[in-house]
């Protein structure tokens, strides 16, 4: 509802989702246990000769910045319609589920016109809604296969890789 189907096309609006999500949160209630930390980009700190920190290639978390862009999106229409949505996470992954509720507490919290719906799915729906590309909206991880940079910058970067193709997208 209020969404349509190019409503990620727009920077501001995905700008506002990357602001809107705290990662310390996450890192310290979820990751801390096994060591997890913030990545910039596609490529793991693990691969060190490839990976850029660059602090200017992330969004922290700022729920004012967040607000801004939000007010932005679409030419404004975002903040005076508001939306609901549907974040989908495959059932049973705990930590997949509580990415989706931060998201949600946070955008909720910015415009009483903001409602997210979190929805578990069943992971043989969920892989194949997305290989359809028909979630527009979903928490994905990915391990690495083989040790190289290789394995993450193909999968999330390219038109040929395994989730940003699923998608539609080319970005390298």
């Amino acid at each position: 509802t209020g969404i349509p189907g190019d409503f990620f096309n727009d920077v501001h609006a995905r700008r506002a989702f990357a602001y809107s999500f705290d990662d310390a949160i996450y890192i310290e209630d979820v990751l801390g246990r096994v060591g997890g930390y913030e990545t910039i980009g596609p490529v793991p700190k693990a691969f060190g000769w490839a990976y850029n920190d660059d602090p200017a290639l992330t969004y922290d978390f700022d729920l004012e910045k967040a607000e801004e862009e939000f007010k932005l999106a679409r030419d404004g229409a975002v903040w005076e319609q508001g939306f609901t949505m549907t974040l989908l996470y495959n059932e049973g992954n705990d930590a997949r589920k509580v990415q989706c509720e931060i998201l949600e507490l946070n955008i909720e919290s910015l415009n009483p016109k903001f409602h997210m719906d979190i929805r578990g799915v069943p992971w043989a729906t969920y892989l194949d809604m997305m290989i359809g590309g028909q979630m527009p909206f979903f928490v994905i991880g990915w391990l690495a296969d083989f040790p190289d940079p290789h394995n993450f910058v193909v999968p999330f970067a390219t038109s040929a890789g395994t989730f940003s193709g699923w998608q539609g997208e080319t970005l390298i």
